[in-house]
């Protein structure tokens, strides 16, 4: 996804509503990526909405309650690749209407932020092409992911963003015998890994590179943030330099230095990503160090040993893995501040028999379903607050 942004429009100053006067829209931002297109309403305070489809013509409607609009829409949108036009409206004395015209039928999901950082609350829409276009004229189409309006602590989907590794002109570590490509795998394997993730109830995958096309390693994690992850899952397939060395792995991220020898030959192949890009790593490494300091860098780095693990322990059942612990290293890629974060070495090009097994799908597959079952297993236990799955853990633990 290389996220570009379309509109940000906020008519006069930001207005912070009152508790007797309800919550305000304050402006709204439009982001374009190449899987979905994002709409971010920035609020005063959570609001109550309901999100559903119409046909022929083809819309999105979002209606809110008891909202005030301090920005008109339409005086800044420009036409994408999904969204032709959009409208407001009052409808009655408490309730606001806004109109998407799309290009064609799209999926539609929408979920609601608390303020983190400088960001304030939140309403986020996706758009993105719809599966299954049974709906008839006329008819109102419930949205997936956005049905009836729910009130604040509105539950969400927990959000997996999936890194492929490489891209574009970066094609990352080449196979020995039959010049299999890194980048090739990593995106196939991707995919496969978000299509498991989208089959799984309160789990919403996110695809940071979706075509091969090169993406620095920050804008990797900087991607993860803005489509607001609650976990990084950064997909390898690398070399060493010893051929024998195959099998899977699990990474975390390490400030102290790295666990193995192996362990810190491929940190430092990864990190060098960028300098194939044709950027400078080292004038970066600072103001991420920087920011990580300021941030829950040990909790992170329990989550990110927790679900590494998990994922470990599912890869063992189905893969051949390298070692049955977790390794640590100082993976660029993996330093997403607050964000837990793993990287997954699926196999070795520079091993025979493990070139082989990427090139075949069903090992792909297999890879990616042992993946899913980790994060599977992670949120389980581990879903943030205010998530469904959050919420369906405690009522198994209230019945079990």
């Amino acid at each position: 996804m290389r996220g570009i942004a379309l509109v940000f429009l906020v008519a006069g100053p930001v207005w912070a509503a009152t508790a007797a006067s309800g919550p305000s829209v304050l402006g709204m931002r439009m982001f374009d990526a190449s899987s979905h297109t994002r709409v971010v309403f920035d609020l005063s305070a959570p609001v109550d909405y309901n999100l559903f489809s119409l046909r022929k013509p083809d819309r999105v409607v979002l209606d809110f309650k008891g909202v005030r609009f301090r920005t008109e829409l339409e005086n800044g949108f420009r036409q994408n690749r999904r969204i032709s036009g959009i409208r407001q409206a009052k409808r009655g004395s408490d309730r606001y209407r806004v109109v998407f015209d799309m290009v064609r039928q799209e999926r539609a999901r929408s979920f609601l932020l608390s303020p983190h950082g400088r960001r304030g609350h939140r309403l986020v829409v996706d758009f993105g092409r719809a599966e299954n276009a049974a709906a008839k004229t006329g008819r109102i189409t419930p949205v997936p992911g956005a049905s009836k309006p729910e009130p604040t602590g509105r539950l969400r989907d927990v959000v997996v963003a999936i890194d492929a590794g490489h891209g574009g002109k970066d094609p990352g570590a080449i196979g020995r015998r039959r010049k299999t490509r890194e980048k090739d795998v990593t995106l196939s394997i991707a995919r496969m890994l978000a299509a498991e993730l989208r089959r799984r109830p309160g789990i919403r995958p996110v695809l940071v590179r979706d075509g091969d096309y090169f993406i620095p390693l920050r804008r990797r994690t900087a991607i993860a943030r803005k489509a607001g992850a609650d976990l990084f899952v950064s997909i390898h397939a690398d070399a060493f330099k010893n051929p024998k060395v195959r099998g899977a792995s699990a990474y975390v991220l390490s400030w102290r230095g790295a666990s193995s020898e192996a362990a810190r030959w491929l940190a430092e192949r990864e990190n060098a990503a960028d300098q194939a890009g044709g950027l400078s790593l080292g004038e970066h490494e600072p103001m991420v160090r920087s920011a990580m300091v300021d941030m829950s860098r040990k909790g992170a780095a329990r989550l990110s040993d927790v679900v590494a693990r998990r994922v470990l322990r599912e890869l063992r059942r189905k893969v051949p893995v390298h070692a049955k612990h977790v390794h640590r290293a100082g993976f660029a890629v993996l330093k997403t501040r607050n964000i837990p974060s793993v990287l997954i070495e699926t196999a070795f090009l520079s091993n025979p028999t493990d070139e082989k097994l990427l090139r075949d799908k069903r090992y792909q597959r297999r890879i990616a379903r042992a993946i899913a079952d980790g994060i599977e297993a992670f949120f389980r236990y581990q879903a943030p607050p205010g998530t469904r799955l959050a919420a369906r853990n405690r009522s198994r633990q209230a019945s079990g």
